[in-house]
């Protein structure tokens, strides 16, 4: 596959995944007044689910020949958004809650950080080390 189109799959189903992580978030914290950190961990389950299907079958399109290379590619996968995860939580915990910023915006931020983060780590270390 080109590398330009790649980019631009990784930009339709990242901005459907930004979309829909956002959307939730407005949902559980905003209107459900769900603590701002627990909200993001509950956007993060729906999303990175999401994510990883499209981008292993249509960004990638990357091809597992065993078992073990799947469960290889899901352990990587998760364990790289685990740690943007991280990041992002510590992101809203000092704006949203520490600094008082508003959460909306943060958060907003914080994902467009950690859009760049998972597609590094998505690109050089799950699906074929690029």
């Amino acid at each position: 596959m080109s590398r330009r189109r790649e980019i631009l799959l990784y930009v339709f189903f990242g901005g459907v995944a930004f979309v829909l992580n956002v959307g939730l978030f407005a949902l559980f914290h905003g209107f459900m007044s769900i603590d701002a950190l627990v909200s993001n961990v509950m956007c993060w389950v729906i999303c990175v689910a999401m994510q990883f299907v499209t981008h292993k079958y249509f960004v990638f399109e990357a091809k597992s020949p065993s078992r073990r290379e799947f469960f290889r590619e899901v352990a990587s996968f998760f364990g790289g958004r685990v740690l943007t995860l991280v990041i992002e939580e510590l992101l809203l915990l000092i704006f949203i809650t520490w600094l008082r910023l508003h959460s909306l915006t943060v958060k907003i931020v914080a994902n467009v950080v950690v859009i760049v983060l998972n597609y590094i780590i998505s690109k050089r270390i799950v699906f074929n080390g690029g």
